[in-house]
C-alpha cells in the first residue's frame, strides 16, 4: 500500500533536513575548499534512506545537497552539479549494496557482512 502524499511529503522533508544537517558537519571539516570535504556523513544517511525507504526519496536527498552547497558559497551552476554527484552516489550505493550484498540484509548474517565488506575492499 502505498503512503499518502502527507506521509511522503513528511519523510522527504525530514530526510532532506537530515541530509543538510549531516552536510553542513561535513562542510565544517572542509579545509582546502569550501566544498570539498575528507568526510560525507550525509552519505551514509543517504544509502541507509534509499535502502530502507526505497530509491523514491532522491527528490530530498538532492534538496539536503543542493541547499548545504548553496550556503557554501560556490558560484554558478556548481552547486546543482555537486547535489546531483552526491544524489548519485547514494543512489548508486545503494544500488550496488542491493546487486551484490543483499540489501538490507547486507548485516544480518556473517556471511552477507563478509560479502559486503569483500566487495567494499575490491575483491
Amino acid at each position: 500500500m502505498r503512503d499518502n502524499p502527507l506521509q511522503y511529503a513528511l519523510e522527504l522533508a525530514f530526510t532532506a533536513g537530515a541530509y543538510f544537517a549531516l552536510a553542513i558537519v561535513g562542510l565544517t571539516v572542509a579545509s582546502i575548499n569550501p566544498v570539498v570535504s575528507p568526510i560525507w556523513p550525509a552519505t551514509g544517511l543517504a544509502i541507509a534512506v534509499v535502502l530502507l525507504r526505497g530509491y523514491r526519496v532522491w527528490p530530498a536527498i538532492f534538496l539536503g545537497a543542493l541547499c548545504a552547497n548553496v550556503l557554501a558559497g560556490p558560484a554558478g551552476y556548481s552547486p546543482v552539479a555537486i547535489a546531483v554527484g552526491n544524489t548519485l552516489e547514494g543512489l548508486v550505493a545503494a544500488y550496488l549494496t542491493i546487486q551484490w550484498s543483499g540489501g538490507v540484509r547486507a548485516f544480518e548474517s556473517p556471511n552477507w557482512t563478509l560479502r559486503f565488506a569483500m566487495i567494499c575492499s575490491g575483491f
